[in-house]
């Protein structure tokens, strides 16, 4: 586990149905917050034991990300998000990202990969069905956030120029 900023965490586990996908790797992503009275789990999958001995509360970026949240016996928070937390535009139905404002700190789940663009054979996928520009309007809201971090869920935290690397995606 590795502290990203003042009460925000991270670690990685292998995803238990990844199968030599090349387009993402064996290891996800998960991220915890610090609140005054809680933990808020992000897409969480094998949560270090640490953060469990607290009160802790559960939000997904997709209900396909559940990974291990029904096996640590909480609540999952669904449109009742924390208050350290909003709901912001995603790519696929039914997914979000999840924007920390006290963070300026964005949780990608499949929209933002690596914290980029999404890979065109994604784009091009059954599941996906889209152009770039349809991928790249359905994320533009999210330029007009002052985010300092970016937190996907595959692959690695973006920490510096994170704005910059939205810009990017979205070009």
């Amino acid at each position: 586990m590795r502290e990203l900023a003042g009460g925000l965490w991270t670690w990685t586990a292998p995803h238990p149905e990844w199968g030599d996908d090349p387009s993402w790797g064996p290891e996800v992503r998960s991220y915890a917050l610090q609140t005054d009275d809680s933990v808020i789990l992000f897409d969480p999958i094998a949560p270090p034991q640490e953060l469990l001995d607290r009160n802790v509360q559960v939000v997904l970026t997709a209900e396909w990300h559940g990974r291990d949240a029904q096996k640590l016996g909480v609540p999952i928070r669904g449109d009742d998000l924390p208050p350290q937390v909003t709901a912001q535009p995603a790519f696929f139905p039914g997914e979000r990202t999840l924007w920390i404002p006290g963070q300026k700190a964005l949780v990608a789940g499949d929209s933002l990969p690596d914290g980029g663009a999404m890979p065109d054979a994604w784009l091009e996928s059954e599941w996906a069905k889209a152009t770039r520009e349809e991928y790249n309007e359905s994320l533009r809201p999210l330029l007009d956030l002052p985010v300092e971090l970016i937190l996907p869920t595959h692959g690695d935290p973006v920490l510096d120029d994170a704005q910059k690397a939205l810009r990017a995606a979205l070009s």
